[in-house]
């Protein structure tokens, strides 16, 4: 089945879902709450229905390459080879040196129990990174108690009912059981759940028919060891050398075989009750991912036609902070797509003079020119702004949709300071893009004669004296010929 992915991340897996807006939720949208408080929809505040772990953990059969990469990274392969190696001494020592043996094996059977409870915790990495709760020695033991119970169990109620049909059985039954046994003594620490038929059954119901395909490859994947071993052992000419490689090709298979239940109990953790990493948050090492930005509310509203509601929740926002730029120009775009003339008007005066003084100029002009351009002529109210995006605009070559900004200035902002530079501006806008030399002319004429003491006079002057110059030269110059169809006349910039 599909994992239930997120409506604001793609492919991020779900971990909640709204019944009432139909939305699906990651950990990044719904963060984990330390006071454990009930989830609640961030677009209708509805309770949240949760959705299992699993549905963020890849299957198992998805990612069987997985495990025997994980049984080749450096920790596990430094074990392997350094237990390997003792099997080598202690076949060159025999007879005495096979005592060797059975601490090597019980230290394997220590790591490999480790590495199953590591992996079925969401630490998809083999150790050395222990854990509070890392199983000890007197885990393995309960591991070899169960399965010669399993067995014997079989063996004994054969006997007794005298039916070896039955204790064919049973021993099928428990040669099926030893992997959910096994993962639950890892997981759980309880020789009394590894033994209770109810308890299995619970599990292996619980994960259905994957747990036939676990069995499946459990038994190719040891079967495969034991062939491979059975090579080499024939192939190899030293008995050490021989012991040692069928050691480490031993090893090398129990860990794959390892990795893969602790996978399995990790993916169905919820049937042996604890808890593990949430794998949308944190990395196969338990290290944190990169936080995603959660959903905004009012972009879930308006998502589900609920155009009023995203509009009134942007406004009080807003009203709480209405320094977040991010957010104006969620609510400009709203007041656009919704056509509304006022409120756009409004909002994209207040919207253009907070980027202005956030140094946005660039972003400025583009709201003003795409309000404009929707909308129609847009009054702004500060002085400081018009001339700022004026500036902007000639800047842009766009400076003939500014001169609305510049008309009337002086009588728009009486005696304000920026008169000058907004007269500067109207006359090399219209003499650059208009080719209005006289008005420009005219213009900067005014500003010479009613500010003498302004530091722009100078630049005024040389301006003007420019325009002179262009207007003699153009007076001297002889009539062009008749421009043909399709050609152009080169621009020009007195500036």
């Amino acid at each position: 089945m599909d994992a239930v992915i997120c409506s604001q991340h793609a492919e991020v897996p779900a971990r909640w879902r709204c019944a009432e807006c139909h939305y699906n939720y990651c950990s990044h949208c719904v963060p984990p709450d330390p006071m454990n408080r009930a989830a609640l929809c961030p677009c209708c505040e509805a309770p949240l229905e949760q959705l299992s772990m699993a549905n963020a953990i890849a299957p198992f059969w998805n990612v069987v390459p997985r495990f025997f990469r994980m049984a080749l990274a450096p920790e596990a392969l430094g074990v392997i080879f350094g237990l390997a190696l003792l099997w080598g001494v202690a076949a060159a020592m025999a007879p005495l040196g096979f005592l060797l043996l059975l601490p090597v094996t019980g230290f394997f059977s220590w790591y490999s129990t480790r590495t199953v409870h590591r992996i079925a915790h969401g630490y998809l990495m083999p150790p050395p990174h222990p854990l509070p709760d890392q199983p000890g020695f007197a885990n393995v033991r309960k591991q070899f108690i169960a399965f010669f119970v399993l067995f014997f169990a079989a063996g004994l109620a054969g006997r007794l009912l005298h039916s070896p049909m039955l204790a064919l059985g049973l021993l099928i039954f428990g040669i099926v059981m030893v992997p959910a046994a096994y993962m639950t003594i890892i997981v759980t620490d309880s020789l009394g759940a590894a033994l209770n038929p109810a308890f299995l059954l619970r599990v292996t119901f619980g994960i259905g028919w994957p747990y036939l395909l676990l069995c499946v490859l459990l038994l190719l994947i040891t079967g495969g060891s034991h062939e491979l071993q059975a090579f080499v052992a024939h192939a190899a000419r030293s008995p050490a050398l021989s012991f040692a490689v069928v050691g480490l090709f031993s090893m090398y298979f129990g860990l794959v075989t390892a990795d893969l239940m602790g996978y399995v109990a990790y993916q169905h953790h919820e049937l042996f009750g604890h808890q593990v990493r949430d794998p949308v948050l944190v990395d196969a090492e338990g290290k944190a991912r990169r936080k995603l930005d959660p959903p905004d509310r009012a972009e879930l509203l308006f998502g589900l036609g609920k155009v009023e509601q995203a509009q009134a929740d942007m406004e009080q926002r807003l009203r709480r902070n209405p320094d977040d730029l991010p957010l104006n120009e969620r609510y400009h775009r709203l007041l656009v797509a919704r056509r509304d003339a006022a409120r756009a008007a409004e909002h994209a005066d207040f919207f253009v003079g907070k980027l202005i003084a956030a140094r946005r100029p660039e972003q400025a002009w583009r709201i003003y020119s795409e309000h404009v351009a929707r909308f129609g002529p847009l009054q702004v109210k500060d002085a400081g702004d018009c001339v700022e995006l004026a500036r902007q605009a000639r800047t842009q070559r766009q400076g003939a949709k500014a001169l609305p900004l510049l008309d009337r200035f002086a009588q728009r902002f009486p005696d304000h300071p920026a008169i000058p530079e907004a007269w500067l501006l109207a006359a090399q806008i219209l003499a650059e893009e208009r080719h209005e030399d006289a008005k420009s002319q005219m213009i900067v004429a005014a500003l010479i004669k009613r500010y003498p003491d302004h530091p722009l006079r100078q630049q005024a002057e040389r301006y003007a004296a420019t325009l002179s110059k262009l207007g003699q030269t153009a007076a001297r110059r002889p009539a062009a010929a008749p421009v043909a169809p399709g050609s152009s006349v080169p621009g020009r910039s007195p500036a």
